[in-house]
C-alpha cells in the first residue's frame, strides 16, 4: 500500500510543467530510508521490541487490516456555460470563447479561471466572469414571468392589465440577464 500526494499550482500549463509528487509506502516489509529513522528525525518512535519481535516470529498480527481508500475523486455534477463575451486566448492553455456558445465546465481552478470544454471537444482555460450558468429557470411557472417578448409587448400587456405595481419579468436582450416591466399609472 502507497500513499500518493501531488502538488501543484491552480493553473493547467504549471500544472505540467510543476507537479511535484511523494510516495510514502505502508508495507511492514519494508523498511525507513535512514533519513527518516530515530536519530534524524526526533518524533519518529520505534515499536517496544515485545509487538516487534512477534512480527519477526511471523506471528499475525491481531490488529484489523485497514479499510479501503475511498475514491480519489467525488465525481461533480457538469455544469453548462453560455459565453457572454468573446474572449481570444492569451496562453496557450487558454480556450476561445465565442459569445452565445455553450461550453462545459470541467473543473473550477479558482474563482475567476475554469477549465471548459467546447462543442468540438477542445479544452482549455476560461475566465468565469466571460460565461454564465445554463440552466433550465424555474420562473417559468410564474405567471409573471415571459420568456421571449420585447420591451413593447411587455407595455402592451401591462396596459392591458390596467393595475397599478402590475410587472412583467422577461429575459434582458443581454444574455444571462432580466429585465422587469412595472405599470405605473399616470399622475396629472
Amino acid at each position: 500500500n502507497t500513499i500518493q500526494s501531488i502538488f501543484c499550482c491552480c493553473c493547467c500549463c504549471s500544472l505540467q510543467k510543476r507537479q511535484v509528487r511523494t510516495q510514502i509506502s505502508l508495507s511492514k516489509d519494508e523498511e525507513f530510508p535512514e533519513k527518516y529513522t530515530r536519530h534524524r528525525r526526533p518524533w519518529f518512535r520505534e515499536l517496544p521490541s515485545k509487538k516487534r519481535s512477534n512480527r519477526d516470529h511471523g506471528q499475525p498480527s491481531k490488529r484489523k487490516p485497514l479499510p479501503p481508500l475511498p475514491p480519489s475523486e467525488v465525481p461533480e455534477e457538469k455544469i453548462q456555460v453560455k459565453a457572454l463575451y468573446d474572449f481570444l486566448p492569451r496562453e496557450p492553455c487558454d480556450l476561445a470563447l465565442k459569445r452565445s456558445e455553450e461550453y462545459l465546465i470541467l473543473e473550477k481552478y479558482n474563482p475567476h479561471w475554469w477549465k471548459a470544454r467546447d462543442r468540438l471537444g477542445n479544452e482549455g482555460l476560461i475566465p468565469s466572469n466571460y460565461v454564465t450558468e445554463n440552466k433550465r429557470s424555474n420562473l417559468e411557472i410564474y405567471e409573471w414571468y415571459h420568456k421571449n417578448i420585447t420591451r413593447n409587448q411587455a407595455e402592451r400587456i401591462l396596459r392591458q392589465e390596467s393595475k397599478e405595481g402590475a410587472f412583467i419579468v422577461r429575459d434582458s436582450r443581454h444574455l444571462g440577464s432580466y429585465t422587469i416591466s412595472v405599470f405605473i399609472k399616470a399622475r396629472r
